[in-house]
């Protein structure tokens, strides 16, 4: 994908499964839109009654799809996220 200026905090993308990473074919949700792509977070797996696990990660945006936007999103302190 082109750069987009667009896509805000809360928005999700997927990170392309030919990005040789970790966490290819993964939904990320948007926290910054940089220059060089995107900043966010992938949940992972929560054990019973614990909050799932996030990992951040820096997508390039030839990396990267927009799927859409979060309805739920982790709340980062500032009151910004709904769960």
């Amino acid at each position: 994908m082109k750069q987009d200026k667009n896509i805000k905090a809360g928005s999700v993308v997927q990170i392309s499964p030919e990005s040789g990473s970790a966490f290819a074919a993964c939904f990320m949700i948007v926290t910054e839109n940089k220059g060089w792509g995107l900043q966010g977070y992938i949940y992972g797996p929560a054990e019973r009654g614990k909050k799932p696990g996030l990992y951040y990660y820096r997508a390039e945006w030839n990396d990267i799809e927009l799927i859409g936007h979060a309805k739920w999103i982790e709340d980062s302190g500032d009151g910004e996220g709904e769960r």
